[in-house]
């Protein structure tokens, strides 16, 4: 019997070093991944996703979720990430 079944990581929003070993270190092969944080930029918070993408296996298991402080000015480029190609 297995003491832990890896189900699901959250990534924080860090670097990409640190983000690709939260990945890593993890086992899981589902990844929820915070943005909108502290960038100004979407051109970071997509880089950021995709970090998490080249990490895991698969991008199936792949959610990204907005901070909920910053959220509404960013709710436009959050519904087009549904629609990127990462």
């Amino acid at each position: 019997m297995r003491a832990r079944i890896p189900i699901n990581c959250t990534i924080p929003a860090v670097g990409s070093e640190r983000a690709h070993e939260i990945i890593a270190h993890s086992g899981c092969r589902t990844a929820k991944v915070k943005i909108a944080d502290h960038s100004d930029s979407p051109g970071e918070d997509l880089a950021h996703v995709e970090t998490v993408r080249d990490a895991l296996e698969t991008s199936v298991g792949l959610a990204a979720q907005l901070a909920l402080a910053g959220a509404l000015p960013e709710l436009d480029f959050a519904c087009g990430l549904a629609s990127c190609r990462c």
